[in-house]
């Protein structure tokens, strides 16, 4: 580029390099260490510089490390089975006074606790902190970190056989005894009494503001032990704020990977852009943002889809679901073609 001074004389200046950073989301499977071995160096290779697991394993975790990667614990959050029959009081319950512990929406797995109950945020610090101290594990991710979905993306409606052009009873969570009795000390109203409880702006920030909580907590403790912390959020703080009571801009997280699936919402390639867009400036520098990017909604229009990320704004983008080999090295091409550095 052309610099000019105070006194008008020009000079060229050499553009550093722009460094970002790429990322799988993996479940563990059976491959052996030699096939390990391999598809680190591939993705290492490729362009990729850490992965979020589903799971542990120290072996596929250390050579993932060797392999120069960096290895994340991925782990659900708020949904949480393994309380059922420790802690039923725990588990969320919706409007129409079910709750998560034996009547979970929309599937079977969805059995989210309550942010507000006394232990929970405790529970989950410490756990995530257990997961931290594992070997060669460079930082934990959160998942599911939020109330069950109030609107699904509107794609997934006709699974369930379901239009959601407004909140209802059965997805609206939550309204079990403490956050009606907490929310009633600090406002004076039952949340079941609210004629329009979709728009009293107080008990919606009461829901968002007892999500923050308990990821500070997490922060807080994982932090402390000099680990990374991440999360899996919904794409575009808005859209999350609306869909799952989830405030992530205001989190304080070393990196956000917004999930932004575009043929989710019937959607094409510029919508990751206007999504990374306004994630960045909600987030404002206080953390990295990485797109995370559905494979098989991006594999036609790959080039576009990765302009519409880097050009507004993503620290790197995060994968889910592939990319096979062959788009690897398609990757690795692009990053070459835009003179990016991988750190």
């Amino acid at each position: 580029r052309y610099v000019i001074n105070n006194e008008g004389r020009f000079r060229t200046e050499k553009i550093p390099a722009r460094e970002v950073k790429n990322w799988l989301w993996m479940r563990l499977n059976n491959r052996s260490d030699a096939e390990w071995k391999k598809w680190f160096a591939l993705l290492k290779e490729c362009g990729i510089s850490g992965v979020m697991f589903e799971g542990y394993n120290e072996n596929i975790y250390r050579l993932c490390k060797e392999a120069g990667l960096e290895a994340h614990y991925w782990k659900w959050t708020m949904n949480r089975r393994e309380l059922l029959d420790k802690h039923p009081d725990w588990y969320a319950v919706n409007r129409k006074g079910e709750s998560c512990h034996d009547k979970p929406a929309y599937v079977d797995y969805y059995r989210f606790l309550c942010p507000n109950h006394q232990g929970v945020a405790e529970y989950l610090a410490e756990d995530y902190v257990k997961e931290a101290h594992k070997p060669y594990v460079d930082g934990v991710h959160l998942d599911y970190v939020r109330m069950p979905d109030v609107i699904l993306p509107v794609s997934l409606w006709k699974n369930y056989g379901i239009e959601q052009k407004e909140e209802l009873p059965e997805y609206d969570y939550c309204y079990c005894d403490v956050c009606r009795e907490l929310f009633k000390a600090k406002t004076g109203q039952d949340p079941l009494e609210l004629k329009y409880p979709m728009e009293n702006q107080s008990w919606i920030n009461f829901r968002l503001d007892a999500i923050t909580r308990v990821v500070d907590a997490i922060t807080k403790a994982v932090k402390a032990d000099h680990k990374a912390i991440s999360a899996a959020v919904f794409p575009g703080p808005s859209m999350a704020r609306k869909m799952v009571r989830q405030d992530w801009g205001e989190w304080t997280l070393d990196a956000c990977y917004p999930m932004i699936y575009n043929k989710f919402y019937y959607e094409g390639p510029e919508w990751i852009g206007r999504s990374v867009k306004e994630s960045v400036e909600t987030v404002n520098g206080r953390a990295k943002i990485y797109a995370g990017l559905m494979f098989g909604d991006i594999k036609d229009n790959f080039e576009e889809a990765l302009d519409e990320a880097y050009n507004n704004g993503a620290s790197g983008v995060s994968f889910f679901d592939g990319p096979d080999e062959e788009y690897l090295h398609k990757f690795k091409a692009y990053l070459d073609k835009r003179g990016f550095v991988v750190k």
